[in-house]
């Protein structure tokens, strides 16, 4: 369980996600969908990683900076590190928990 340190997720501090996308997209020679076949990812990942609606992988990250190495400068902002799979696994939970509230309802 819990993911290898390597192939993790990446929280960054409120905001800052969001701020290295549009940071590296203002750079003279990277759009979205250049960045996005240089990253390897599809659009609509490379979309939900602007947007923060997805955390970063790590991996990804250590491509983004080593397409641009300013971006290291980002770094300081990660927060934590998280299992590759944690929004799965936080969705199971909740999943589990309305599930149980519907049986209560019903059983009632």
């Amino acid at each position: 369980m819990g993911g290898d340190v390597e192939n993790s997720r990446l929280m960054f501090q409120g905001g800052k996600q969001e701020e290295l996308f549009r940071w590296l997209i203002a750079m003279p020679g990277f759009t979205r969908r250049s960045l996005s076949a240089r990253l390897g990812i599809p659009k609509s990942t490379f979309r939900s990683y602007c947007n923060g609606k997805h955390l970063l992988k790590n991996s990804t990250f250590e491509k983004v900076v080593s397409l641009c190495p300013e971006a290291k400068q980002f770094e300081s902002s990660i927060v934590k590190k998280l299992p590759l799979n944690w929004g799965r696994g936080k969705a199971g939970l909740l999943h589990r928990v309305k599930s149980k509230t519907r049986l209560l309802i019903l059983q009632k």
